[in-house]
């Protein structure tokens, strides 16, 4: 086997991986989107001081997690064109 033919399943494998995690992250995310509008909602309807820092720590995971898949989509893109790149050799 050729040697681009190697990298070309290693990166086949590594984007199958990322599909994966991509598919928790994001499944993660809508659940902490929603679980951040309920605190907002509470914070807002009771104007406790643990409502309000509920809220501001939910957004916080919030917007980890979207960094977390944004990264993830780069990451992807990149070995995306790296594959095209590949073929484009063969």
């Amino acid at each position: 086997m050729k040697r681009i033919e190697k990298r070309l399943f290693a990166i086949g494998d590594r984007l199958e991986v990322l599909a994966r995690e991509r598919a928790e992250v994001a499944a993660e995310l809508d659940t902490l989107r929603d679980i951040s509008v309920d605190s907002q909602t509470d914070a807002m309807y009771y104007d406790e001081v643990i409502d309000r820092i509920d809220a501001r720590l939910t957004a916080a995971d919030v917007q980890r997690f979207e960094k977390v898949l944004s990264d993830l989509e780069a990451e992807c893109a990149q070995l995306e064109r790296r594959r095209a790149s590949l073929l484009d050799e063969l």
